[in-house]
Formats: C-alpha cells, structure tokens, sequence
C-alpha cells in the first residue's frame, strides 16, 4: 500500500509558521544565510543554496512532527556517501544531528535550482523532474532520522539502539507523507501525482514501509491520512524504545478495546520486529491475535493462555533467523 499524496491543505502537513521567505530559487545571497543555525561544511558559495534546503527541509520536518530542531551540522559534496553508493547519510554526534549529502546529490540539487531559474516546472523532462524530486526526498527522509521528540543523551542512546528496518520504514513514510507539500512551500511547485507515485514504487525501503504502514493501519481507521499521520507521530514524537509498544498498544485498543488483555498486546509488539523482517509465521501470528482481539471486544470469550501457548509454539516452529538490526552507531542512508 502507498500513502496517498499529501496536499498542501493536509491535515497531516505542519502548521503554516515557516519564514516569510521567497522560493529558494528566487532567494539572495543575504536571504539564504539569514536564519542559517546549521554548521555547514564542505559548500562553497555557490553550495549554499543547498545547504539552505538541507536546513529547510529539518526545519520542515521539526514543524511537522511538533518538536524543535535535532540538526545541527551540514555536509554537502560528501565523497563517503557517494563511495558507500548513498544519497546522503545521517546521524548523532553526541545528541547533535549530523547530515551528510553526496557529491551527485548535491551537484543534482545546484542544477535543478538553477533551472527552476530558467524553465517552468511544467516545462521540465520527466527524468529532469524526477532527479530533483529524488534528491529532495533525500533530504527529507535524512531529516526524519535526526528528528526526535528531545535530543537527551537518553532519548539519542535509544535511537541508535533502535531496530533498523523500523527506522528506515518510519522515515520513508515520512518522506511519502511531507514530499509533495514541502516542495510546494520551498520552491512553489506542485510536483504532481505521477512524479509522486514513481518515487514511492521504487524505494529502497519499500518492504519495511509497506509492512510498517499495514501494522499502523490496524491501529488507525485505516485512511491514508490517520497512516500518514500516525507514521510521522511515532517517527518523530515517540522515544526510539518505545515504539513497538505503542503501535501495539493502538491495535489493542482499535481491535481489542479499552480492557484488551495486555498479554495479547505484548505478544504483538514481540511479534512486529520479525513480521517486518519478512520472517515466517509472523503474519499468521499477528491474524491470530487480531482475530482474538476482535472476538473480545464483541465479548465472546478468549482463553488467553491457551492462545499464547499456540502462538509460541509457532514461534518455536518458525525461529528467527538472524538477530534483530539496529542501527548501531553507523550512518542511516
């Protein structure tokens, strides 16, 4: 499943508090560094329009998701990303978010801005609008990593021990949800469903997007703006640790009710992490428990233990097999 576009009267996009400033690609040299808080490395002058986006983008992002800015260094032209075959990369320094953007990417964004100059959007190449669209849904999928409810110690050591394909998923619905309008508001274009629609096919986190958006579905009324909006919200405004308990928690109470049997919704959150990672048994394990849920909630009875004996002996059947990702402390693309 795919997110529908998200409009620039969503009510998932942030609330209208960004600067009174022009489209980028109409801004001054004055008007680019006015505002600027990021450390930026690696830009010339002529980079700094980049740089801009870059911070434009967090700004978006920390609007979006109701918190404050986690980035605090910028590095475009960044050889590494571009050898590790990497958009860009980000992560914590300390509780300080750090974003690296590669070589191609930053060399695509300097040339679509300069031909947003020239050329009408409308005018554009398919493959032209693509690669700017691409580099700018870069720039906001690194965004969502180093974007948190706080930037403690605490709330950055549970990020880095977070589980990877969670993350990556979490941020690429992000992404999805806020592409459209943040190009809307940064540049004034409308990049249009069909550009849209071929970003999303063919991410490079699709299998954990798509898995993660049906698990928060269960939790939601299953519209695409209640997915869209509880993605953001558990990507950015719930702790890192905290995150499978609370998708949990919200299928309990969307199936099961406000006296769902909190075992059953701890075997769900137990249950995510491999249904994610594609491991078998897991989706027969989640139907099993929905279908509980459902039946407690019409007050029919459910023998509790007898239920989570079989499920473990699925889980017996069906061992994981590899241990769960996390991010460690290396750079997310």
């Amino acid at each position: 499943m795919q997110l529908a576009p998200a409009s620039p009267a969503s009510p998932i996009a942030p609330a209208s508090t960004a600067p009174a400033l022009p489209p980028l690609q109409q801004r001054t040299p004055e008007q680019l560094k006015e505002g600027m808080v990021v450390a930026v490395k690696g830009a010339g002058s002529a980079d700094l329009a980049v740089a801009r986006l870059i911070q434009d983008g967090a700004q978006y992002m920390a609007r979006a998701a109701d918190t404050t800015l986690g980035l605090a260094t910028v590095e475009v032209n960044y050889a590494a990303a571009d050898r590790q075959g990497a958009l860009g990369l980000a992560t914590f320094q300390g509780n300080k978010g750090w974003f690296a953007l590669s070589q191609r990417s930053t060399k695509g964004l300097l040339e679509g801005i300069d031909r947003l100059r020239t050329t009408k959007w409308s005018d554009w190449t398919e493959a032209q609008r693509q690669a700017f669209v691409q580099s700018n849904e870069t720039i906001l999928h690194e965004a969502s990593h180093v974007t948190l409810n706080g930037y403690t110690n605490a709330d950055v050591d549970a990020w880095h021990g977070a589980n990877r394909d969670f993350e990556e998923g979490l941020a690429e619905i992000a992404n999805m949800t806020h592409i459209r309008p943040f190009m809307q508001e940064e540049f004034g274009v409308d990049i249009g469903d069909a550009t849209d629609r071929i970003s999303q096919s063919v991410s490079a986190y699709t299998r954990f997007t798509e898995r993660i958006e049906r698990m928060i579905g269960m939790g939601t009324d299953g519209s695409a703006a209640a997915i869209a909006a509880a993605g953001s919200r558990i990507g950015d405004k719930v702790p890192a640790d905290q995150r499978l308990p609370e998708i949990a928690t919200a299928i309990g109470l969307a199936l099961g009710g406000p006296t769902a049997p909190p075992a059953l919704v701890a075997e769900i959150a137990k249950t995510l992490p491999g249904f994610v990672a594609e491991q078998n048994g897991t989706r027969t394990k989640l139907m099993e428990i929905q279908a509980a849920l459902v039946d407690h909630a019409a007050g029919r009875p459910v023998d509790v233990p007898a239920l989570l004996a079989h499920l473990h002996e699925l889980d017996a059947a069906h061992p994981a097999l590899t241990p769960p990702r996390t991010n460690g402390f290396e750079p997310l693309d």
